[in-house]
């Protein structure tokens, strides 16, 4: 589940995909990965080239 919410799927998405019928132990998992992305440096648009 982890890494659904890593690639960017939506609590429903994971939830459906996973068979939970609470939305509570998804959201979870999505909490972590967002905090995750907070606390790592991206790299900005001038090291990766991608302008758009």
């Amino acid at each position: 589940m982890i890494l659904h919410a890593e690639r960017g799927a939506t609590t429903h998405q994971i939830a459906a995909w996973s068979g939970h019928e609470s939305l509570k132990e998804v959201e979870r998992y999505t909490r972590r990965v967002n905090r995750r992305r907070l606390l790592t440096p991206q790299p900005s648009a001038l090291e990766t080239g991608d302008f758009l």
